[in-house]
């Protein structure tokens, strides 16, 4: 892939936005309507969690916790200060973010015991929201510095105003949300194709990593050129491939580590529009997170691999 468009987007620009403005309508629609999905404390007690191991400087110190209870939130498996279905949640949060294939089945059940069932699927949604949130904004300050801390912010869990009474469903935003990412088009098809199979074996959905994109194919991308994904430092791989794994990586690791060097290389190999793209394909993609933590990310095949194609409308379609 040639160098492209070196520019930086101008201070206090909020980088989607300007290039995925009508992903960023979804997404702020998703950041305050995720607060009705369940029990709001419980999910503030999250989201103070996740910035703690993501090490979000930015992130939310736990305002709307009890200053003691936030204190000891590191500590909550045996600090008398949490609850049970807070030691659950919290725990189911932890393996969440940190290793989501490594739920296990006892963490499922116990979550199934403590919350309302018809409230599960929605909080496990609002896990991720609140995960990605925090992961796509640490990854967009660092590749554009002056990018707006609220730009992903998903607001106050207390005093919001007009908050959303429990029990939303966020689905049919959620959806939404992966088919106005899949109508982005600065980014070839292949590199589309990299940065997705990258996301699916590092998070391990079986679905994922058996599907294959047919544009991607028709493009000259082939299961040799797959194979090295696992092991692309050492490959022969294209630099701007290797670039853009490398941003992804660190996104589902630890963004804070993606450092100066990271990204002169990214801002070398992509434009900025580019660059947003890769950003929120990852969020898109690790939406397989919340398949993947409830156990229902069952592959189509027993063998091989399934075709698939995304529509003009950014819907999937299995061939």
């Amino acid at each position: 892939m040639a160098l492209v468009d070196h520019s930086k987007l101008e201070a206090d620009v909020d980088p989607i936005s300007e290039f995925a403005p009508e992903a960023g309508v979804v997404i702020a629609r998703l950041m305050t309507n995720l607060w009705g999905a369940t029990d709001p404390d419980l999910l503030e007690l999250v989201r103070a969690r996740i910035s703690q191991l993501l090490r979000n400087e930015s992130g939310h110190r736990g305002e709307r916790i009890p200053p003691e209870k936030f204190a000891a939130l590191s500590q909550w498996p045996t600090s008398p200060l949490f609850s049970d279905t807070e030691r659950v949640v919290l725990g189911f949060t932890e393996q969440f973010i940190m290793d989501v294939a490594g739920v296990s089945p006892e963490q499922r059940s116990s979550l199934v015991e403590h919350l309302d069932p018809a409230e599960l699927g929605g909080f496990v949604t609002a896990l991720y929201l609140l995960d990605y949130g925090q992961r796509t904004q640490m990854a967009l300050e660092r590749l554009f510095p002056g990018t707006p801390p609220e730009a992903l912010d998903a607001g106050d869990a207390t005093v919001q105003s007009g908050r959303p009474a429990r029990g939303l469903s966020l689905q049919g935003d959620v959806d939404a949300l992966l088919m106005a990412i899949a109508r982005l088009s600065s980014l070839d098809m292949v590199t589309t194709e990299v940065v997705r199979l990258r996301g699916a074996r590092r998070h391990n959905c079986r679905i994922c990593q058996t599907t294959r994109s047919v544009k991607a194919l028709d493009a000259g991308a082939d299961e040799e050129m797959f194979d090295k994904i696992d092991y692309y430092e050492r490959s022969d791989l294209s630099e701007s491939h290797k670039v853009a794994l490398r941003l992804i990586d660190a996104i589902i690791t630890q963004p804070g580590e993606i450092d100066p060097t990271l990204v002169a290389q990214v801002h070398q190999c992509f434009s900025p529009p580019q660059i947003v793209e890769i950003v929120l394909d990852v969020m898109r993609n690790s939406c397989q997170k919340v398949a993947v933590a409830l156990a229902v990310d069952d592959p189509h095949v027993t063998s091989g691999v399934e075709l698939y194609a995304i529509t003009d409308d950014g819907d999937v379609k299995f061939l």
